[in-house]
């Protein structure tokens, strides 16, 4: 009996310990708790995906961002007017006087060497010793750049299509957002026209934004403007001035903006100019 009672108990052990074994099994099959490796693997996939779609909205805002506003579009163009000129009566700056031109421009116009410039150079040297002399400091205009390149001097960020879009702007709903976002795109470009006075000739220009994250207006020069006539025009103007250095007038500021509008004309010119008296 004890011997039956025994057998009897060993097999509802054995069995016990089959279906222990087999749930087990059933367990692991079907388990979906992701192993160390694949949550790695998952932790890693996440990581990107999250650092993609920060850089791509970082990217969105800094589009969003470099669109420029009215008011740095007429900074950024005031700083273009203030350096083409400073270059353009500095020895040897003749290829940054083209460097402050559009693309396009450069190309076509190219690098010279400063053994060509030796007619520009001279003027240049005259100009800025009688300069020195009448006003006792050398041309500069980076420190005054609001008040020779303000009033009569226009600056107009956009054009006309700037001004159609602000117009538009002011309705409501989503034609405002898209017409604020075309007036900041117009933005990119400017027109410049400085008022004919018995001074200095009438100029206009137009300049367009090259940068992409930082503003950066080049000016956009008649197309058939070679280095050899801009080396001419430069001489010109510039031994036209000093020719008149009797007659500047004793502010300097508004001295400094007929001597500007004098380069800026001989920039925007292809040939020839007219003549112009200083009082």
């Amino acid at each position: 009996m004890k011997r039956q009672i025994l057998i009897a108990a060993a097999s509802i052990v054995i069995g016990a310990s089959g279906l222990v074994g087999c749930q087990k099994s059933d367990t692991t099959a079907f388990n979906t708790t992701a192993t160390p490796g694949q949550k790695t693997t998952d932790s890693i996939a996440n990581a990107g995906q999250k650092t993609a779609n920060g850089v791509g909205e970082a990217v969105d805002k800094v589009a969003a961002a470099t669109q420029p506003s009215a008011d740095s579009a007429l900074k950024a163009t005031r700083n273009t007017l203030v350096a083409v000129v400073e270059d353009a009566l500095t020895n040897n700056d003749f290829n940054k006087v083209v460097g402050q031109f559009t693309k396009a421009n450069r190309d076509r116009i190219g690098k010279q060497s400063d053994d060509s410039l030796a007619d520009l150079n001279a003027a240049i040297g005259q100009f800025r010793r009688d300069w020195q002399t009448k006003y006792n400091q050398d041309f500069k205009l980076s420190d005054k750049e609001e008040v020779v390149f303000g009033t009569p001097v226009n600056i107009q960020p956009g054009g006309q299509a700037a001004e159609a879009s602000l117009a538009a702007s002011s309705t409501p709903g989503a034609d405002a957002a898209a017409a604020k976002e075309a007036a900041e795109r117009a933005n990119n470009t400017t027109t410049v026209t400085f008022p004919k006075g018995d001074a200095a000739p009438a100029v206009s220009l137009t300049l367009h934004n090259e940068g992409t994250v930082m503003n950066d207006y080049k000016i956009d020069v008649p197309a058939t403007l070679d280095a050899a006539t801009l080396k001419a025009n430069l001489t010109k103007h510039i031994n036209r001035i000093d020719s008149m250095k009797d007659q500047w007038p004793s502010d300097v500021n508004e001295a400094s903006r007929i001597v500007s509008q004098h380069i800026l004309k001989a920039i925007s010119e292809s040939t020839g100019g007219g003549s112009a008296s200083i009082k």
